[in-house]
């Protein structure tokens, strides 16, 4: 199946087509994310149309992927067979144009349309993010970590918000009061009721993993953002 999400509001259209993405991930279920410079038709073609001995599916997630020419070739080339197959593809694109949206709506693709005439300036809720890695929520998380970014926040934010949540948990989950945690009486309280959902082990090794990519991304080792999200679409 193929379904394709585009328009002039690419917040939206990622929010939407990551959060319709996500819904389709059922047990036995892999998923993979690929972008424009990431892009390769053996891999898309490897993962979704090899034939499965043990019964996996798969979703795949391309973000943008048609600013690739080579990505682009390949859906005009494979969208009947990709439109046909038992697994998903999504994908999140600008304004697509008329003729390519004609195209793919002719083989049976499913468009989905998201257009304003003006964006509203939008301002984000880190407090809408922690509490999606608080309650363990993967789909909420990703989409908010994309509107994160797509908004402008910058990885060091991001991360703060992350560690700052994970850090409450940890404390919550060993104390008594949030005056011997040294935390805010609200943000204690939620804490504490996040950490129900959380083993203390997961929660140190979260920690250490956010410290070390900070730093390796200061030491320009790796690219930050996609560190994170790698990082959020782990958190189980």
């Amino acid at each position: 199946m193929l379904t394709i999400f585009n328009g002039n509001d690419e917040v939206l259209v990622r929010a939407k087509a990551r959060a319709h993405a996500l819904s389709l991930q059922g047990d036995n279920c892999d998923f993979l994310v690929l972008e424009s410079d990431t892009f390769s038709g053996a891999v898309f073609d490897e993962s979704f149309f090899a034939q499965s001995f043990f019964g996996t599916s798969y979703v795949i997630f391309c973000d943008s992927v048609f600013e690739n020419k080579e990505a682009l070739e390949f859906f005009e080339k494979f969208g009947e067979e990709i439109v046909a197959s038992s697994n998903n593809c999504v994908i999140a694109e600008k304004t697509l144009p008329v003729a390519l949206v004609a195209k793919f709506k002719k083989i049976g693709a499913k468009i989905l349309d998201f257009k304003v005439e003006k964006k509203d300036e939008r301002k984000f809720n880190t407090f809408a993010l922690g509490d999606a890695l608080g309650m363990k929520d993967k789909k909420n998380l990703w989409i908010l970590f994309a509107q994160a970014r797509e908004l402008g926040l910058e990885g060091e934010e991001i991360c703060g918000v992350l560690f700052w949540q994970i850090k409450n948990i940890l404390l919550a989950g060993t104390t008594k009061t949030s005056v011997e945690a040294g935390v805010s009486e609200y943000p204690y309280k939620k804490a504490k009721s996040f950490s129900k959902v959380w083993k203390r082990e997961e929660l140190q090794d979260s920690l250490l993993c956010l410290t070390k990519m900070y730093h390796d991304a200061h030491r320009g080792k790796g690219d930050f953002m996609n560190g994170l999200e790698r990082w959020v679409l782990g958190v189980r």
